[in-house]
Formats: structure tokens, C-alpha cells, sequence
């Protein structure tokens, strides 16, 4: 599944690269770098899809071999798609994750670990995501000059 344009209000939440590891002989591994992207609002009971970008930017093939997902509250955290088995020379490929946060005012903590299968696996992409969740809430009644601005029962317009 790839994407050509990721149109979101942005919020860069880590950026994480490795360094190339060569082989001996003709081949060579392939270097990967990771960033996590989605929208800044997060409030608790929502449900926000963000998007791990994972960039090859040489010209060897990545290679996947395992990732370690670790995560003090894992059960807000859904994988829906499954981590490439490869990532052509300088190609990329999009993995999507669900996170649906419950508390509100905690911070949210995600590692995940990319490992290359031998030889190559001396490089590891490490991406952390950290996101700190807001109470949802509305100001209280306003009143300036004389008139309240608040609540409003019945509506006039269903009335």
C-alpha cells in the first residue's frame, strides 16, 4: 500500500535514522529511516490513525526482519497492517497504526524497533512516538457588558 501524498495538518512527533551497514562482497543492506506522522489533536475517547513513513534513500533494498512494539499501554495501540518485508532503493512505504487513548491529561509512549535479518542486522531503527493527551472541555458561561453568552435550552431552531 503506497501513498503518494500525506495531506494532514502535520505534527512531526520523532524522526529517527540509521546508519547504512555494508556487507562483504556484491551486496549490500540497505538503509531505512523512520518518521511518525498524524494530527496534533488528541483528546481521550477519539480515535486518530497516524502513519509510520519508513524512506529507503540508498540504493540497496531494506530488508525487514522483526519489530519489538513495547508500550507501558499497549492496548491503545492497533496494528492493522503489517511491516514491509522489504523497502526497494530509494523507495518508501507508509505503515498505518491506530491509537484510540482513554485517559486524559497522560502521556502516551510508543517504541518500536525495526531489525534487519543477518548480515545486515547491526542496523536498528529505533522510532518513538510520544504524545500527551487534553482534557476535553468547553468553557464555562461568558458574560461581558451585560449579556451572557452559554448554554441555551430549548433550541429555538427545533422547537
Amino acid at each position: 500500500m503506497k501513498l503518494t501524498k500525506l495531506l494532514l495538518k502535520a505534527l512531526l512527533l520523532s524522526i529517527v535514522s540509521s546508519t547504512a551497514v555494508y556487507s562483504q562482497g556484491d551486496s549490500c543492506c540497505g538503509r531505512i529511516t523512520g518518521t511518525i506522522v498524524g494530527d496534533n489533536k488528541i483528546t481521550p475517547g477519539g480515535h486518530n490513525v497516524f502513519t509510520i513513513l519508513l524512506q529507503n534513500p540508498d540504493k540497496c533494498t531494506w530488508k525487514f526482519g522483526s519489530a519489538l512494539i513495547s508500550s507501558p499501554d499497549s492496548a491503545e495501540f492497533n496494528f492493522t497492517t503489517p511491516f514491509p518485508d522489504q523497502v526497494d532503493g530509494y523507495g518508501s512505504y507508509y505503515v498505518p497504526f491506530d491509537f484510540s487513548p482513554t485517559k486524559a491529561d497522560h502521556e502516551y509512549r510508543l517504541t518500536i524497533k525495526l531489525i534487519s535479518p543477518p548480515p545486515c542486522d547491526k542496523d536498528t531503527v529505533t522510532l518513538t512516538f510520544n504524545v500527551s493527551t487534553v482534557s476535553a472541555s468547553v468553557p464555562g458561561t461568558t458574560s461581558q457588558s451585560g449579556f451572557q453568552l452559554g448554554m441555551n435550552y430549548p433550541n429555538p431552531i427545533t422547537s
